[in-house]
């Protein structure tokens, strides 16, 4: 079978058959292709267009361009030994020794069989697989991504389907199953984006924290015990029992604080504000600086949730 080493100087080998593999991802589209290089012979090429990244992942345009490389051998009848594939990806190049099932495994498979022919013929048999670095200005690599692109483009762009693999020559593979799930993920994650910004309380958390959606909160509560991850997301949502919330659930007559008359119990009038709690305030701020007076610096920071956790032990 074939051999599989890594290199970084494509330009120290000698070998006298190179076929350089790429795949490309343009517009939302995927593309493979491969490039045959022999000394006194013009290269050889071949391009099929896979579909959408809806469809179908990096990893099986990266195994089409292997097979798309094997197509290129044995279509070779004096084939001179060693010969070299060269791809960008390692991923790619340790599966063509793992045997074992995976998503996209079909298209290894149909890679070690179709190398396992041309070793059968041949009983000099010596074709490596190697990684390139990409984007290393290496000419075959460059002329392999050039007709990547061409045929993310579309099928217009494909190889004429003789050409082809009789698995490709359909013009089209089995839809992957881990690229519908990413698609149907993604989605459901825009439409859940579109809907948390509709909800009255996004203003007012973006406003605390506007990472709050990569997971800050979710990495800053990791290690806190139930009972303060609930009160700083009560915080943060503003649904906490204050006269302001629960006037808006009907759990109370009025949304005024009850120690000034005049003027709304909302969160920030319950930290920062209220005569109540002025020397809890008055400590917090002692330990803080002018840092106290930020409402998403104590709810976002852990040096200041833990005064914010002594603060409001305090007004009980």
């Amino acid at each position: 079978m074939t051999k599989v080493e890594a290199i970084e100087e494509c330009e120290q080998l000698m070998d006298p058959i190179q076929v350089f593999c790429n795949r490309l991802g343009h517009n939302q589209s995927i593309g493979a292709a491969a490039v045959l290089f022999r000394a006194g012979n013009l290269p050889c090429m071949l391009r099929f267009y896979l579909g959408t990244d809806k469809e179908h992942t990096v990893y099986e345009a990266e195994e089409v361009g292997l097979l798309l490389a094997a197509k290129l051998i044995t279509t070779k009848h004096d084939l001179v030994f060693p010969i070299s594939i060269l791809i960008n990806n390692q991923v790619a190049i340790q599966s063509s020794d793992n045997f074992y099932p995976h998503p996209g495994s079909y298209l290894a498979d149909l890679f070690r069989k179709h190398m396992g022919k041309v070793a059968k013929a041949y009983a000099d048999f010596n074709v490596i697989v190697r990684w390139v670095p990409g984007h290393e200005d290496v000419h075959g690599n460059e002329e392999a991504d050039k007709q990547a692109k061409r045929a993310a483009e579309g099928t217009l762009n494909n190889s004429q389907s003789m050409k082809l693999l009789h698995f490709l020559s359909h013009g089209s593979l089995p839809l992957s199953i881990l690229a519908l799930i990413q698609s149907q993920h993604n989605n459901s994650h825009q439409r859940w984006l579109h809907l948390w910004r509709k909800l009255p309380c996004y203003q007012w958390t973006n406003r605390i924290d506007p990472s709050l959606l990569k997971r800050s909160f979710v990495k800053l509560a990791a290690t806190y015990p139930k009972c303060l991850t609930s009160l700083l997301m009560n915080f943060c949502t503003q649904h906490i029992p204050l006269n302001k919330h629960l006037f808006y659930l009907l759990k109370s007559k009025t949304p005024l604080s009850p120690h000034c008359p005049d003027l709304e119990e909302t969160v920030h009038h319950y930290l920062f504000n209220c005569p109540k709690y002025h020397c809890e305030c008055h400590t917090m701020s002692t330990a803080l600086g002018w840092k106290a007076t930020s409402l998403p610096y104590i709810l976002t920071k852990e040096d200041a949730i833990q005064h914010l956790v002594k603060y409001v032990n305090s007004m009980k």
